[in-house]
């Protein structure tokens, strides 16, 4: 009897603290989320603890339990995300098709998140605060990132149909179509908040697909 209830009272702990860990995931993401659209909304500057705490219905003693600063949130935060995004997006939209179909539909998810969830303000304090912070670049460019897989299948798929050349390094071409992606993304940034002049969607499609016909 005595170790029935002793395996009762194991699980009944094992349960809260699982519930513990849910709600902590769970509130950081809230915290990250207030904090974006709020970057989003005003800019990285004019936004304050005090307005993400507001945000996100918690005490400024909270925040502090899980960042010790705004900058954390972007710094520990914004890579998962991005890796989360993929991922989800994958998994509803891509996982059926293949090749060259599926290399773009992910480019076109990626120029829209970055204009209508992530924007410009965000963008910019991201990549100032990779360039200034090399071991952050080093997370940036780590191939074992979702972004590298992702496309790399895409491109294997792409050789299995005759898309592409089957000779071709798919390491070697996913990195390299990240980079175009990232300097298209540096570009974007340079112009004003008028994106009637520089769309981005397009110019990553297009870019993607001239460096692609290279390879077909």
């Amino acid at each position: 009897m005595e170790i029935i209830m002793l395996m009762g009272w194991d699980k009944m702990v094992e349960k809260k603290i699982k519930k513990r860990k849910q709600q902590a995931i769970d509130t950081r993401q809230r915290i990250f989320d207030a904090a974006i659209s709020l970057i989003f909304e005003k800019g990285f500057e004019n936004v304050q603890i005090e307005d993400i705490s507001h945000k996100a219905e918690i005490s400024m003693g909270l925040f502090y339990r899980y960042f010790s600063k705004k900058e954390d949130i972007i710094t520990e935060d914004l890579f998962n995300t991005y890796d989360n995004c993929y991922q989800e997006f994958y998994n509803e939209h891509l996982a059926n098709i293949k090749g060259i179909e599926k290399l773009m539909a992910f480019v076109s998810h990626l120029a829209k998140l970055h204009e209508t969830k992530i924007g410009k303000n965000m963008l910019r304090y991201h990549y100032t605060n990779i360039i200034s912070r090399p071991n952050h670049g080093n997370k940036v460019i780590c191939e074992d990132r979702f972004i590298y897989l992702l496309i790399g299948e895409a491109i294997t798929e792409a050789q299995q149909s005759g898309e592409l050349q089957r000779e071709l390094d798919v390491s070697k071409v996913a990195r390299e179509i990240v980079i175009i992606l990232r300097g298209i993304i540096f570009e974007y940034l340079l112009y004003k908040d008028d994106d009637t002049y520089f769309d981005l969607v397009k110019n990553e499609q297009d870019m993607i697909s001239t460096y692609l016909k290279g390879y077909s």
